[in-house]
């Protein structure tokens, strides 16, 4: 409500009071600053309505000393356009930048799977700058766990102020096969032939024991457990879903040729570069770039943010191709040896220990051969 101070002066002052109470007129803040001289607050509102009648029917004299209220101000600056439009628009601009992603924070988990996550939410064009709207913070972490679940258990995500946290939790989020659910009565099996190192096992019965040579598809964990009861006769039996691990030596081994003269990708050095500039809630890609006309060539991407949500994408286009080289004997045995290891790391799972590797050379062959440890049990169905 705005009020209006009035200054009501002559020897009638308490008249003019008592004249607004009578009419219901809202009277506060009453002062008496001398014999003849009070000071009042009234509506403005019923002051422009009836206050000139009352000081005449009260016979004293009435002088506005001041205007109070949001109505008075707001009138006073009407002709400040500037303020009218700037206010809004600040209130819009705190609004929106409070509304986009100005920082990710990744902890937890080990280097790799913290750089690994950073890679995945660039390519879900989660990234500084992003609006918190535009993602679900379950359906994201669901997604970042599915995608390395080989090694992370568990992913949060959630939102702090205009900061997104990340946290993993390193470990494999399932160590069986997750089409087949636990109500599913299963044995586990070799998925590798090795030589038993190690047995762990939750449920169901030991098949072979530490020290034995086991091939692939045989069974580790039975799935079928005998109940060895002294009352129930017939030494019944129950089938339920398997679960264990079972550790093994598992020998890789790779053969590759010693050829002398090898086909190469090699960089020609031609570079083309495009740039991405990173705004809040959207990106701007560089207007005159026409694209490149390497036949082949690899693309190599470089992110760069400030603190904010401001950056830029540095887009690599190095230009590639296959060329023919000629090497000597010495040279064509080590490219072999590295030909085959290569192999064999690609085969070999991320989890298994690696014990030892071997290299020979014979009638124009490289044998790689590694020994490593690891989990070899796999979940297969019972047949009914």
């Amino acid at each position: 409500m705005n009020w209006v101070t009035l200054e009501i002066s002559g020897p009638t002052g308490v008249k003019f009071m008592n004249i607004c109470a009578h009419r219901n007129i809202p009277v506060k803040d009453i002062f008496r600053v001398s014999d003849n001289l009070y000071r009042v607050k009234i509506p403005i509102r019923e002051f422009r309505k009836n206050g000139r009648y009352i000081a005449r029917k009260a016979g004293c004299k009435v002088h506005v000393v001041k205007k109070t209220g949001i109505g008075i101000t707001l009138h006073k600056y009407r002709k400040r356009l500037v303020m009218w439009i700037g206010i809004p628009l600040l209130f819009l601009f705190i609004f929106y930048f409070n509304s986009v992603i100005w920082q990710i924070d990744i902890n937890g988990g080990s280097s790799q799977t913290r750089a690994a996550t950073r890679n995945i939410l660039m390519e879900m064009n989660v990234r500084p700058g992003s609006f918190f709207m535009s993602f679900d913070n379950r359906e994201l972490a669901d997604d970042l766990l599915m995608r390395q679940q080989d090694s992370l258990c568990w992913v949060g995500v959630h939102r702090k102020g205009t900061v997104l946290e990340v946290e993993l939790a390193a470990g494999k989020f399932y160590d069986g096969d997750p089409k087949i659910p636990l109500e599913t009565a299963c044995n586990v099996v070799a998925g590798k032939s090795g030589v038993i190192t190690k047995i762990l096992t939750t449920a169901g019965t030991n098949m072979v024991k530490v020290g034995d040579v086991v091939k692939e598809n045989q069974v580790l964990i039975s799935g079928t457990v005998i109940l060895d009861d002294e009352i129930v006769t017939g030494r019944p039996q129950i089938k339920t879903h398997a679960i264990g691990e079972v550790y093994a030596i598992v020998t890789y081994t790779r053969k590759v040729p010693v050829e002398v003269s090898v086909e190469k990708r090699v960089m020609t050095g031609n570079i083309k570069k495009e740039y991405v500039l990173y705004l809040p809630g959207f990106s701007l890609k560089q207007p005159l770039f026409r694209g490149t006309d390497f036949k082949e060539y690899d693309v190599i991407y470089k992110d760069s943010f400030l603190k904010g949500p401001f950056g830029i994408r540095e887009i690599s286009y190095v230009e590639t191709k296959n060329e023919l080289k000629t090497l000597t004997e010495e040279e064509a045995v080590i490219y072999a040896e590295e030909q085959a290891v290569s192999m064999i790391n690609d085969d070999i799972p991320d989890n298994a220990i690696v014990l030892n590797t071997s290299i020979s050379v014979s009638d124009g062959y490289v044998t790689a051969t590694t020994e490593c440890v690891e989990n070899i049990g796999v979940l297969s169905p019972i047949d009914e």
